[in-house]
């Protein structure tokens, strides 16, 4: 097995007013920008447990349907094509986030729960209200000038499979913990910042 030696860059205490983001996406490179959302509402909210977390987020619901991916069980969170390849082992629905996130507090604890996973959802769309309160209040001034897309992913013990995005992503865990497949094994010495593009 190949050993990996590079470590990915950690920034501790990470704030996006400071952050140097031109040199981030120069090094072309993933980092960790640990503390990045500490002051965002929903990670309070979040310390004081899922249901809190739901019960804030469900203020934003703006009452369109969303789209959301649901699997079997027995996939064990892993989205992707059945054994044979030849369909995908999950299906897409449209519904209530409300009633997605009913769900995922009243399964939270089953591990017989179906996969349930809400991906990339446009928050000005379908939470508004929420960017004022969730945003990382970043200083750069491209970003300033251009605001990024923000949008969050919600899902329960989902695994993230590594992937290419076309985008530079800054992605944040705000509630509950962070499973997937990047950085490597011997790397993960901590929570990973990953899925909620804020």
């Amino acid at each position: 097995m190949q050993r990996i030696s590079r470590r990915t860059r950690v920034i501790e205490a990470a704030d996006a007013r400071t952050l140097p983001i031109a040199a981030l996406i120069a090094e072309g490179r993933p980092a960790i920008l640990r503390g990045i959302a500490a002051h965002v509402p929903l990670v309070e909210a979040g310390r004081h447990g899922a249901a809190a977390a739901i019960a804030w987020l469900k203020q934003f619901d703006g009452g369109q349907p969303v789209t959301a991916y649901i699997g079997d069980p027995a996939i064990a969170g892993r989205f992707g094509y059945t054994e044979d390849g030849t369909a995908l082992n999950f299906a897409r629905e449209r519904g209530s986030l409300s009633a997605y996130l009913d769900q995922l507090l009243a399964s939270l604890h089953d591990p017989a729960a179906p996969a349930i996973y809400i991906g990339s959802t446009d928050i000005d769309q379908y939470l508004p209200g929420l960017r004022a309160e969730a945003a990382l209040p970043f200083g750069d001034p491209e970003l300033l000038e251009h605001p990024p897309l923000v949008s969050i992913w919600i899902g329960n013990r989902t695994t993230a499979a590594a992937h290419y995005d076309m985008s530079n992503n800054i992605a944040v865990t705000l509630v509950g913990r962070e499973k997937g497949e990047a950085p490597p094994p011997d790397q993960r010495d901590g929570d990973v910042v990953r899925h909620v593009v804020m």
